[in-house]
């Protein structure tokens, strides 16, 4: 594996020539306490920023493993990670300027839910987190002094901020790991005591507007109803008074804007672990829970999930016979118009006298002609020949 000193020779080596040449950067490079990989180069300064990573070993980040010995604590240490470097990365970015998204520094940027993210990738000797570099330019041409100072200055401050253990960043992820302790606790509390979902008093439910995930200010925290109170004894958070839904049919009624939308919202969410401030961290719902919809009038039944992927499953059959017939009608009508409409279509005949040479005061008198339609032409001078007021031509002839 190459070093950091090759890294920093080739920056010199390409500096000032045309952007394609940050392609040969592609690789991993050993620092001090990290690995940084250049996993995919931007093909201009204009374009999505480029792929880096950085891999630091278990043995060097300092963080206890009993941060991510269960699989839920895993998941809450890696987004508290991504979390933290992401914050870590705002402070530095576009602290260099160029063309395009030149400086750009920035991971993931999680919502509220704890989820397992391609971002931080955890694993038993060491994690390895991902985020974006925008290569800086001058115009199209590489600005090699610029990236050193990004990958030699800004990275190593972000890894030693972020990703290596501190007190304060102990403490902060401790939190995050025991609260998901408490959150997997809820949900393996709600099978043994026949609930679906529970909703810890104190929650802040509302959002801060539609678009937003962010918990409303100001807002009336949630109180259980005393027919439904529920305590759970929570490994870290201790006893937790709330509201438990049990399993069957609960109807949610109020009147407009008493919170009924805001309620199911923050259960269907509750299958997802939140982070603490989010307001509802505390509220869960069972893990194999989802969300159905009806339509107004329409009633939801037992078996109208089947019914619904046989009518998805027929459509492109259906779809392909309408093409078919459409095509043979196209065809059958294309022959018909061409070769056969004279067979079936009757024409109206009859022969046409020749009245050339005539004179036009005679045949305007003959009754026979009156009925038909033509178009004479009379000769405009005098001849032997032709006289005035002969036709010498017709149409049709």
């Amino acid at each position: 594996m190459k070093d950091a000193r090759d890294l920093r020779y080739q920056l010199e080596d390409i500096d000032r020539r045309g952007y394609p040449a940050y392609k040969g950067l592609r690789g991993c490079y050993r620092f001090e306490a990290y690995e940084l990989c250049v996993n995919h180069v931007q093909g201009d300064p204009f374009a999505a920023p480029s792929d880096v990573s950085v891999y630091l070993t278990h043995d060097s980040d300092g963080w206890p493993a009993g941060l991510y010995d269960t699989p839920w604590r895993a998941r809450a240490f890696s987004d508290f990670l991504v979390r933290r470097f992401g914050r870590a990365a705002a402070r530095y970015s576009f602290k260099v300027s160029g063309s395009g998204k030149s400086g750009a520094l920035y991971t993931s940027r999680p919502g509220p839910e704890v989820l397992e993210r391609s971002a931080c990738m955890l694993g038993k000797e060491g994690f390895e987190l991902c985020f974006k570099v925008g290569f800086p330019a001058h115009g199209r041409s590489v600005d090699a002094s610029a990236l050193k100072r990004i990958l030699f200055d800004f990275v190593p401050r972000m890894v030693d901020e972020a990703l290596v253990c501190d007190a304060g960043g102990l403490k902060l992820a401790q939190a995050a790991c025991d609260l998901a302790d408490d959150q997997h606790f809820m949900r393996s509390e709600l099978e043994r005591l026949g609930l679906v979902a529970f909703v810890a008093d104190g929650s802040i439910l509302p959002r801060e507007s539609g678009s937003s995930s962010r918990p409303m200010r100001d807002a009336l925290s949630f109180e259980a109803p005393c027919e439904q109170e529920v305590v759970l004894d929570l490994p870290h958070h201790g006893p937790t008074r709330g509201m438990g839904i049990r399993r069957g049919v609960t109807l949610i009624v109020g009147g407009g804007y008493h919170g009924k939308s805001t309620l199911l919202q923050a259960l269907q969410e509750g299958v997802y672990d939140h982070v603490a401030g989010d307001g509802r961290e505390y509220v869960a719902c069972d893990a194999t829970a989802v969300k159905l919809r009806a339509e107004d009038r329409r009633a939801v039944h037992e078996d109208e999930e089947d019914e619904e992927g046989e009518r998805r499953s027929a459509l492109p059959v259906v779809a392909a016979i309408g093409v078919i017939l459409a095509f043979v009608v196209g065809v059958f009508y294309f022959l018909y118009a061409t070769f056969a409409s004279g067979l079936f279509t009757p024409t109206d005949s009859y022969p046409v006298p020749n009245l050339k040479g005539k004179l036009f005061d005679e045949v305007v008198q003959d009754e026979t002609l009156l009925g038909e339609h033509f178009t004479v032409e009379l000769g405009s001078t005098v001849s032997d020949d032709q006289p005035a007021g002969t036709i010498i031509g017709q149409t049709p002839s």
